[in-house]
Order: structure tokens, then sequence, then C-alpha cells
């Protein structure tokens, strides 16, 4: 008469919830704390509702089947950040309740013939209200005079308008680049890439192909119809 354990605890948002993120074990909220609400419900109703220190009494729990009356059973709601149990000062419980099958639930009975009798209002979870975020202490209006000290003066401009030239980084056409991409799979060039690759292959640092750069080398005569553009420095790159 009562559902698979998987489903025999429900915990669900109300208000606050922007999106849930699958985890091994469950599911991580990411959620607005101002608008958070959330509630627990149990298949079986509780005699207490526990949250933090927080306890709300209820009427005890009577199960006929089993011809038993006055029991104790306790709904407790934990809240952890960080697998750190956190304190529940400012959330506000509340008892959620519902109608419940007088046939599992109500008092001792002759009959145990199935009817639509149910027991009222009996406590199954808690409605959970987030701390609600307050205003942090203000230091109060400021006269608008404070400021003054922090105003640009007037008519400059934090950029200058006229900057000097700087030609440290100007790129300038060098037609003997072509020549040299056409060497690369070769000479100096291969020599100093094979070095530049066994050193950091050695120091386990690639582990990735060293092209030769063949296919480069051969086709720059038509990839490149102008010259590529080099730095003007003290070598050519």
């Amino acid at each position: 008469m009562l559902p698979e354990p998987p489903d025999m605890v429900t915990i669900a948002p109300v208000s606050g919830l922007d999106r849930a993120i699958d985890e091994a074990g469950g599911k991580r909220w990411l959620v607005r704390s101002r608008d958070l609400r959330f509630f627990t419900q149990s298949a079986i109703p509780a005699s207490h509702l526990r949250l933090g220190d927080t306890l709300i009494p209820g009427p005890l729990v009577d199960i006929r089947p089993m011809n038993l009356v006055g029991l104790t059973s306790e709904h407790r709601l934990e809240l952890y950040r960080e697998n750190e149990l956190l304190q529940a000062d400012g959330w506000t419980p509340a008892p959620r309740t519902r109608n419940v099958p007088a046939s599992l639930w109500g008092g001792q009975s002759r009959t145990t013939a199935p009817s639509a009798e149910v027991v009222p209002d009996r406590p199954v979870g808690v409605d959970v209200q987030a701390p609600r975020p307050s205003l942090a202490a203000s230091r109060g209006v400021f006269p608008l005079s404070e400021y003054s000290e922090d105003e640009l003066p007037p008519g400059l401009s934090p950029l200058p308008l006229r900057p000097a030239a700087n030609d440290d980084f100007v790129f300038a056409a060098d037609a003997s680049c072509v020549a040299l991409i056409g060497r690369a799979d070769r000479g100096d060039a291969k020599n100093g890439r094979d070095q530049v690759y066994a050193a950091l292959t050695e120091a386990g640092l690639l582990t990735g192909p060293n092209d030769a750069l063949t296919g480069l080398a051969d086709g720059a005569g038509h990839l490149y119809g102008e010259a590529p553009m080099t730095q003007n420095a003290g070598s050519r790159t």
C-alpha cells in the first residue's frame, strides 16, 4: 500500500529555482536565495516535523492494518552547505498537510473493508522559506560636495587628442618572405624546428607529430599571391 522506497519522500521547489543540474545521487539546484521556497512530502504521516532546532508537534500516528495507535513518527529535514550541516536559523518551516486514507492511517476499526474514508489534515512534510536577504548597513546620504574631488578637470579628455606616433610595431610587406616559407622543410628552418621538438618531447611537454611542412613549402609560390606582412624588427618573423 506504500510506494517504492525511492518514491517514499518527495522534495520539490516552489519558487526561486533557476535550473537543476543532474549529478551522481541527485540534483543540484541553482537558486535565487531571495525567492527560494520548497517543500518536502512523505507518503507516511508524521507526528512531529523538525527543521534544525525547530520542532513542530502534530497528532500522533495510527496504523490501522497493524492495529496500532498513538505512535511517534518524526519527519526531519537537515540542510547542508558543501557537505557541512547548516544551521537553520532564519529558515521558516510550516506544516504541509494532506488527507490520508483511514484504511491505512486511521484508528482501530472492527471492519477491514475498503472505504473512501480519510483522516484529514495530517502532517506529511514541511513547506520551507529561505531567509530573505536584508540591506547592509548604510553610511547615509553623501553631500554632493564630497564628489567634487573625483571629477575630471573641465575640458580635458583622459586620452590625448593627438598621440605621438610610434613605429615600434609597424608591419610592412617583405618580398623575401615567400622564398623563406619555401625553404621551411629543409636547412636551418627544419633543423631548428627539430631541435625545439626534441627538447619539448624529452621534457614530456609535447607528444604530437613533427610535420616536415613539405606541403606548405611546395605550395608557397601559389599560396601567397602577395608577400606576407612582417614586423620591422632585427630579424624576420
